[in-house]
């Protein structure tokens, strides 16, 4: 029963990602139509600061992450396949970068 309850939890939280996406989608949408549409005049304006501060957000996300998993990427220290095994502490942290992406539960920036 346990493991039926994990997976509703896994669905929810997909579908509250999914939601979250369609709605940052359409306001996207929202505002390009506003920039391309010349006869809004001043909502033009609006729409180019809108377009702005969803732009600054992702930028502001993706240094977040990027300062998350600098550390990790700092330790790689084979930037290339080798049939040689990986030491201890290259295996070491290639487990935490792993668990690090598995926590964050969105696997598209991976």
């Amino acid at each position: 029963m346990e493991r039926h309850e994990n997976h509703s939890a896994e669905i929810e939280s997909e579908y509250v990602n999914d939601a979250a996406f369609t709605a940052l989608t359409d306001e996207i949408s929202s505002v390009i139509n506003n920039l391309l549409d010349p006869s809004t005049g001043y909502l033009c304006y609006k729409a180019l600061q809108r377009y702005k501060s969803i732009g600054e957000r992702f930028y502001q996300e993706a240094c977040e992450l990027e300062s998350k998993i600098s550390s990790f990427e700092k330790n790689i220290r084979r930037p290339y396949f080798h049939v040689i095994p990986l030491d201890d502490n290259q295996l070491e942290n290639w487990h935490h970068y792993l668990d690090f992406v598995e926590m964050q539960e969105d696997f598209d920036w991976v």
